[in-house]
């Protein structure tokens, strides 16, 4: 034969770099199925804070000038609103999404109560840990 052992020793070289291979890829599987998720999750919140807004206009838009805070109830979560005076011509208007799972994710816009008309938009995920 006239080996004198080196094909065990290269056998276990390959052998440990496809463990390594196989490792590595299950490892960023399990990352790519993580970030999945949490962009379904955001997702979710962005679409129940849409519904949210879309709802507070469709039926709070004649009460415009009144502050008021209340929940929009939806099959996978809900969305609490607070609508509050930042000053006298500009009401502020923060929705708060809850999906089911616990996950929140908070947004808020602002109403010229004069001009009736929306403006500067901000968002805010809390993923829950």
């Amino acid at each position: 034969m006239g080996e004198r052992g080196a094909v065990m020793p290269l056998m276990l070289i390959i052998y440990f770099l496809f463990s390594a291979m196989i490792i590595f890829e299950v490892t960023v599987y399990m990352n790519e199925k993580q970030q999945v998720a949490d962009q379904e999750q955001v997702l979710m919140l962005d679409w129940l804070l849409r519904n949210g807004e879309r709802e507070w206009i469709e039926t709070k838009s004649d009460l415009w000038m009144e502050e008021d805070e209340g929940v929009f109830h939806y099959p996978n979560g809900k969305v609490t609103y607070q609508s509050r005076y930042q000053n006298k011509d500009r009401l502020i208007v923060q929705l708060r999404a809850t999906h089911s799972e616990g996950h929140q994710r908070t947004y808020a816009f602002y109403v010229d109560v004069m001009r009736e008309s929306i403006e500067n938009e901000e968002e805010e995920t809390l993923l829950k840990e």
